[in-house]
């Protein structure tokens, strides 16, 4: 149904014009919506309308209608005083028991473009998509992203995928050879991020599950107790690049894995933080978006022996959120 709404003069108490209303059309469907009809006109200007001109309180009376709320009904305000719920009338030639018209065709939709509706705050949790994305450039793909990203035949701090039969991600140090010694320089770093689907202001929970890895547990306590740190990281988008590299860091928490075999039940760490406004009546500024990473950075040099590997192993995430408490005494 197309609905038009009249640019119908209002009188003022001293007998003389006010204002215009706006001529303009809307869309409705379901809700008991007779489909296939057209309820009033306009001119071929668009500016003035032909006929069944109407108010926007009609419209929200036929809404209030079809929800089950009379329209006629009051509320009390905060004084206690009633209030219309709205002054209108619902547009009842808009509503039926049956289409205007038995005229169909058949769909012609791909259904594969609206997947099912996902409530996790995160993509691939558990990294069974068994990819990592490059942080930049940036694309519409949904997941991981990684910076940077092991090279075929490159030698040092890197991110990439183990495989089946339980693929997780490994951050850390990698040997293309085991003849060649190289040299980790202080203030490198990797990052594995992702974006946080539908972020706002309240209580962030992010929880990994993590071992340590690499040729021996030797080697990996020489990397990971010695000059690289892992951290937890909640972060907002500097820009509308949306890089993980080019983010304010909003919340930060190191944590230290332990070396262990593939196979073992590896351990879990969390760093929890308010993400609010602090202020009644203030909004928390989401910018260009939130987004969680795992950081490992170099603090100091260090010479590695050749062929060695040292990382950290990224089971699986887990995101949980909780909105701030609604504070009813709040007035605007």
């Amino acid at each position: 149904a197309i609905g038009e709404f009249g640019r119908t003069p209002k009188i003022n108490r001293l007998g003389g014009r006010d204002h215009w209303g706006s001529v303009f059309s809307c869309a409705l469907a379901g809700a008991g919506i007779a489909g296939g009809q057209v309820f009033g006109s306009s001119d071929k200007q668009g500016a003035f309308s032909v006929d069944d001109p109407i108010r926007p309180h009609a419209l929200t009376a036929t809404i209030f209608h079809l929800l089950g709320i009379p329209h006629d009904g009051v509320f009390h305000d905060r004084t206690n005083r009633p209030q219309h719920v709205t002054k209108g009338e619902p547009l009842a030639r808009l509503l039926g028991n049956r289409p205007a018209t038995a005229a169909r065709c058949e769909p012609t939709g791909d259904d594969r473009f609206c997947p099912p509706y996902d409530a996790s705050l995160l993509a691939d949790a558990d990294f069974t998509a068994e990819r990592l994305l490059p942080v930049s450039p940036l694309t519409r793909e949904k997941g991981w992203r990684a910076s940077p990203l092991v090279a075929a035949g490159a030698i040092g701090l890197a991110a990439r995928i183990a495989p089946q039969p339980v693929p997780y991600v490994q951050l850390g140090w990698f040997a293309a050879t085991k003849t060649s010694t190289e040299k980790l320089s202080a203030g490198q770093k990797i990052t594995l991020a992702q974006e946080i689907k539908s972020a706002r202001g309240g209580q962030y929970t992010f929880t990994i599950q993590a071992a340590g890895g690499g040729s021996s547990a030797e080697t990996f306590a020489r990397w990971f107790q010695g000059p690289l740190a892992c951290r937890l990281v909640l972060f907002r988008f500097a820009n509308t690049n949306k890089s993980a590299l080019e983010a304010e860091e909003l919340a930060s928490t190191p944590f230290q894995p332990e070396f262990l075999q593939p196979g073992d039940q590896p351990g879990e760490f969390t760093l929890s933080r308010f993400l609010g406004s602090t202020t009644p009546g203030a909004n928390f500024p989401i910018g260009n978006g939130l987004g969680v990473a795992v950081v490992v950075e170099s603090k100091s040099p260090l010479e590695a022996s050749p062929g060695e590997t040292a990382f950290v192993r990224i089971h699986s995430v887990k995101l949980t959120f909780d909105p701030r408490p609604r504070d009813e005494n709040v007035v605007v």
